[in-house]
């Protein structure tokens, strides 16, 4: 994103000087046909996406949760007194950012996690709490060999808005694994249906 940001300003000084040496015209459809290339390079890398996720072998992530709090697991009262107990009490807002796919029926926020619940069920779950840890031991802090020795090597590696992601797709279960990278560290890692 930053080079594209550094490219456009190039793009503006070598306008900016073109303008003086050629006509109006000229300058008008070069400028046309980079904003087209431009928009055509978001374009593929969208698309691209897409057909990774479509061509990604399937990982399993059967009964994956963090810690106790599973995946379509059903939310109970005693399950609530046992993460306020283990986790603090819910709060209004949490000092974690959360961005999903996915409807919630209502959720429930804690300082460092999130909990998305539809029919009765967990089906999101974002955290940035060291205390939590996927299934597979994989916790705030780690590196990206680290989860790719307990995930596979059947990943998406991307560059998107939150950051630097590693995501595994669960296609039988419509689940998905996504661990948001800060300084090639997992810096928060999401967990949710799709």
């Amino acid at each position: 994103m930053i080079l594209k940001v550094l490219v456009l300003i190039l793009l503006l000084i070598l306008g900016n000087l073109l303008f003086k040496l050629i006509p109006w015209k000229y300058i008008t459809a070069l400028f046309g046909i980079i904003v087209l290339l431009l928009i055509g390079f978001f374009l593929v890398e969208r698309t691209s996406i897409l057909v990774k996720n479509r061509l990604l072998e399937s990982t399993s992530l059967k009964g994956e949760g963090m810690n106790e709090i599973m995946m379509d697991k059903q939310v109970t009262p005693e399950l609530l007194v046992d993460l306020k107990s283990k986790y603090g009490r819910t709060v209004k807002h949490t000092d974690i950012v959360v961005i999903l796919s996915v409807e919630n029926d209502r959720n429930y926020q804690f300082k460092k996690f999130y909990i998305g619940i539809k029919n009765n069920k967990i089906i999101s779950i974002v955290s940035e709490d060291p205390k939590l840890k996927t299934t597979k031991g994989i916790g705030i802090g780690d590196d990206i060999s680290t989860i790719i020795n307990k995930y596979g090597n059947n990943y998406i590696h991307s560059l998107e808005e939150i950051g630097e992601t590693i995501t595994y797709l669960d296609k039988e279960r419509n689940v998905k694994l996504t661990f948001i990278m800060y300084k090639e560290k997992v810096f928060q890692i999401i967990l949710t249906k799709y």
